[in-house]
């Protein structure tokens, strides 16, 4: 539970207290917000980062990339090298036992994120009531909490911190975890993120908007009964409810199907030029029917659409890496009952692309 007495800011999504005009500030006058400048900020990984907690999964960070393995007893972390390709535990430390305690490769839960540098994750934590995450960071030597109150999700935008706290307020935080101000007392929203004065963001029944430099923290409603939603900043990306993908500019205008065929969330991704994308047999089809081996590439700005690989298993996580002439690929092999203990196993793949090839990934044992 957050305090709500500390820089509170705002009571529900219809009703705003005084004290926010107070402390957001507005737009300069004669700059409407839809007019505001929308910030992409280069490095942050958007379309890792927009599928819901757990999610991002992969975090490109420098020269390295870190992955987030599930098994059944859990998830391990682990460290790519973006030339070799070389997998390392993440704690990269020769005299670690790997024992699940100690060890920072077992400390990741989920939402790993990179933000202007730094190495962002939740971490489980159970107490007598109920399960909750706690945001930590990695500090080049070991993980250290942001906030003391837990969170069921959160993401970065704009030099802050948004987080949705256990009992669904939007709350928005310094990056070093100070000056809490709650925007949104009850927020239902999935999948969000912050371009200029908006906060997009969707649920099971619609996509949606909200201003937060207005005075009427009001939802606009921009689409309805979407399977999901994600944001690259020039447009939305919502899946309808026979999963094709609806491209929409930022304020809702100019809706364009971009893929017929039904996408499922999770195998689907983006970077500044390219939609990745893996499709389904059709409507209410299950996640491993239809080409789900497949992996296609579609230009933004002609939307033509290539293969660029067929991989061995069921692609389930399709993720992305800045400046990078590759993607990274996560499969199940479905083709065989799951392990009592660490379910299907997961497959993980380095595909260039150019559509040249992929490269299976070798995970060290420990």
């Amino acid at each position: 539970m957050f305090d709500t007495s500390i820089s509170y800011v705002g009571e529900s999504i219809e009703q705003v207290s005084e004290e926010r005009s107070q402390s957001i500030d507005v737009p300069e006058q004669g700059l409407s917000s839809d007019e505001a400048i929308i910030t992409i900020e280069k490095g942050y990984q958007y379309g890792n980062m927009q599928k819901g907690l757990p999610s991002g999964d992969f975090a490109d960070v420098g020269e390295k990339v870190v992955f987030l393995h599930r098994d059944g007893a859990g998830g391990r972390a682990y460290q790519i090298d973006k030339k070799t390709l070389e997998v390392l535990p993440f704690c990269n430390d020769a005299t670690c036992l790997h024992d699940g305690g100690a060890c920072k490769s077992y400390q990741i839960e989920a939402n790993l994120e990179q933000y202007r540098g730094e190495l962002y994750a939740a971490k489980l934590v159970i107490d007598e009531t109920r399960p909750f995450y706690k945001i930590i960071k990695y500090d080049g030597v070991d993980f250290e909490p942001v906030l003391s109150e837990g969170v069921s999700g959160f993401f970065h935008a704009n030099g802050a911190l948004y987080v949705v706290s256990p009992d669904d307020a939007l709350v928005r935080v310094n990056l070093d975890g100070t000056e809490l101000q709650i925007l949104i007392d009850e927020f239902d929203g999935h999948w969000c993120t912050v371009f200029g004065d908006y906060l997009y963001g969707s649920t099971w029944s619609e996509v949606f908007r909200v201003n937060l430099n207005s005075s009427d923290l009001k939802k606009e409603i921009l689409a309805t009964t979407p399977n999901g939603m994600v944001t690259d900043g020039e447009h939305l990306y919502y899946f309808d409810k026979d999963d094709k993908v609806i491209r929409l500019d930022m304020d809702g205008s100019n809706e364009v199907t971009v893929i017929e065929e039904g996408v499922p969330l999770v195998g689907f991704a983006f970077d500044e030029q390219n939609l990745y994308y893996r499709c389904l047999a059709g409507p209410g089809s299950y996640m491993e029917d239809g080409d789900c081996y497949s992996l296609y590439k579609m230009d933004k700005t002609t939307m033509e659409s290539i293969k660029i690989a067929e991989l061995p298993y069921c692609i389930m996580g399709i993720y992305t890496a800045c400046d990078y002439d590759r993607i990274f690929v996560a499969c199940q092999d479905r083709s065989v009952a799951p392990d009592e203990y660490e379910g299907y196993r997961y497959h993980y793949y380095a595909v260039s692309v150019d559509g040249t090839g992929y490269e299976e990934l070798q995970l060290p044992n420990y």
